[in-house]
């Protein structure tokens, strides 16, 4: 697993709620001399959100990879990123920033409003003096013995709950899939498609 194996299934999670996801390629290859081609927008987000009910949306993928590390650092947002995200949500865009765990059973989900994560929640650990946040304080705590939250404690509202597929007869797709937790500003109004039967 790996980044584009989370953006992937963010990918199809928003699709189950009847999104219509586009992912942009951060960069692609001449076919002439093969250069590298970056795009004209400097950290335009990973996935953009076709909404036919309502407005456009973004999400920007991160993952943890718990076999390298234990926490999410904030420095895995790029400048770039944080002023593109900024910008659109200046313009009244929704966007959102999804941070995924790799090499742990059960894996986690997150898919926090650009919004709370940079007015509110990144902000407090900031003052905290953290310069990430643990993904889970059992595995955490060990290390670090004053840290007392984590994404686990902190974010349960914006963490999304794994389903294992089943084959829905007319659907073509019985994959293991991510749901959005109720109340989610995404899952808003909407019926989760994979789940009808």
């Amino acid at each position: 697993m790996n980044e584009a194996s989370v953006r992937l299934e963010v990918y199809h999670s928003l699709q189950g709620y009847g999104y219509w996801p586009l992912h942009m390629k951060d960069a692609i290859l001449c076919p002439r001399c093969g250069c590298k081609i970056l795009p004209a927008v400097a950290g335009r987000p990973d996935i953009l959100v076709l909404d036919p009910l309502s407005r456009t949306l973004v999400c920007e993928v991160k993952i943890v990879d718990l076999d390298k590390s234990l926490s999410f650092a904030f420095t895995q947002i790029e400048d770039d990123q944080r002023r593109w995200m900024t910008a659109w949500m200046e313009h009244e865009g929704r966007g959102f920033i999804a941070i995924g765990t790799l090499s742990e059973r059960p894996r986690r989900l997150w898919v926090i409003p650009w919004n709370d994560w940079i007015t509110r929640l990144e902000p407090t650990f900031r003052d905290r003096g953290q310069t990430s946040i643990p993904i889970d304080l059992k595995l955490y705590k060990r290390l670090n013995k004053n840290t007392l939250v984590s994404m686990v404690t902190e974010f349960e509202k914006y963490q999304m709950l794994w389903v294992i597929g089943k084959r829905v007869e007319g659907n073509k797709f019985s994959v293991s899939h991510w749901l959005f937790p109720e109340g989610h500003e995404i899952a808003e109004g909407r019926t989760n498609l994979w789940n009808q039967t």
